[in-house]
């Protein structure tokens, strides 16, 4: 390999990485101050680095949260993907309920989802970054609701649109509301998930 594209590669290595630091520390910042709260000197100085090496990267504190919606989208793609080997769209549904609730309960994601939630009624360009992202998953759930119609495992009468948000909702909510009681153990309340849901679509005979 050519010495200048190994000193390209390493360059864009080295940018990466400290896209990455920023990012990490507008995160901490975030959960810790709320969007609102947080200056670009707080992110700097939680990254360790200058206003200008910060400004390098991001011109303002709306472009590292469209990063972090970047990143969002990422990882829900992720999830998105794994459920595309499963057939069965019961077993879909069930591995998505899992995959949606740990994530949900990282605890960055905990707090983030609230702080969301508050910036979007302030900053309609947070609100339609992270309504994209939901509005993927409410979709990928969608087609799986359709598909277990279609195998006559799922109750027809469906809206399968809005029972997808209904579903979404729910785990978030399980997963704030354990962290706010500060419970861990999160065994029972994912079963009791699996099966309000299982009961609520089932094909009526």
């Amino acid at each position: 390999m050519p010495k200048q594209q190994i000193a390209e590669m390493t360059k864009d290595a080295a940018l990466n990485d400290r896209r990455d630091l920023i990012v990490s520390a507008a995160t901490r910042c975030f959960v810790a101050k709320g969007f609102h709260q947080t200056g670009i000197r707080d992110i700097a100085a939680e990254a360790g680095i200058s206003l200008g090496n910060l400004y390098n990267h991001f011109q303002n504190k709306d472009a590292l949260i469209a990063e972090i919606a970047r990143m969002d989208a990422e990882a829900l793609q992720e999830i998105l993907e794994s459920l595309q080997e499963i057939a069965d769209p019961s077993q879909a549904l069930a591995r998505f309920l899992d995959c949606y609730l740990d994530y949900s309960l990282w605890p960055e994601n905990v707090a983030l989802t609230v702080e969301i939630t508050a910036e979007a009624f302030r900053n309609r360009d947070v609100a339609k970054a992270f309504t994209v992202n939901r509005g993927v998953v409410t979709k990928a759930v969608s087609d799986i609701l359709k598909k277990g119609i279609k195998a006559g495992v799922f109750d027809a009468a469906l809206n399968t649109d809005e029972v997808s948000e209904f579903i979404l909702d729910a785990v978030e909510g399980v997963a704030l509301r354990l962290a706010f009681r500060g419970r861990p153990d999160a065994r029972l309340p994912r079963e009791t998930l699996h099966a309000m849901v299982s009961r609520a679509l089932r094909c009526q005979v």
